[in-house]
């Protein structure tokens, strides 16, 4: 056995989620304001998973709950936070969407990002 399959490296085979890493843009319209509109920046395979329970948060006066989800895929240097990874409705499953809160490259190797992610609600 490798050593870093040891310490329980992530494995490419655990990334069965087809995202879209999108990223939010401005575009002016024809009265001179502008528009906020997500664009895609490429898509992806990924592992979606629960990152912490939810948790009570307050803001504007009212309480929700907010769970962080972990969401592992290959490496790229152009994640950042306020990006977001969408995934497409199939099937029965509905559209959701993830932003991006923090990504790190846990093991040093440029092999797997690991971002928390919260999902609006």
């Amino acid at each position: 056995m490798r050593q870093s399959q040891s310490f329980g490296a992530p494995n490419v085979n655990l990334l069965r989620e087809r995202v879209l890493l999108e990223r939010l843009e401005l575009a002016l319209d024809e009265a001179g304001g502008s528009t906020q509109l997500w664009s895609v920046v490429t898509a992806a395979w990924a592992n979606i998973r629960l990152g912490e329970a939810p948790r009570e948060q307050l803001s504007d006066e009212r309480s929700s709950g907010c769970a962080k989800w972990q969401i592992l895929v290959r490496y790229r240097h152009d994640i950042q936070p306020g990006m977001r990874f969408r995934v497409v409705a199939s099937g029965c499953r509905a559209e959701r969407t993830f932003r991006i809160l923090a990504a790190s490259n846990d093991d040093g190797q440029r092999r797997f990002l690991k971002c928390i992610c919260v999902e609006p609600g």
